[in-house]
């Protein structure tokens, strides 16, 4: 039996980020001020949480450049 995927508000933020930035690299910070300017108050755990689910999913693809930056995140589009 498949497992249900949990929808938020934020996920579905999240997603129409992304999606809109397809191509692109981003980092939790340039996420955390999409949802800023957007009035939304969503805290840099969730954001990570949401991401690691969606790099699990095989959505979107994780890089670390090395050990000192932060990792930046991209868009793969849904399968």
């Amino acid at each position: 039996m498949a497992k249900a995927k949990y929808k938020t508000k934020q996920m579905a933020e999240l997603l129409t980020f992304l999606k809109s930035m397809q191509g692109n690299h981003v980092t939790v910070h340039d996420i955390g001020d999409y949802f800023s300017s957007r009035g939304i108050s969503v805290g840099t755990t969730t954001i990570y949480r949401h991401l690691e689910k969606m790099v699990e999913e095989g959505v979107v693809a994780k890089y670390i450049v090395d050990g000192s930056s932060s990792a930046c995140f991209e868009y793969l589009g849904e399968h």
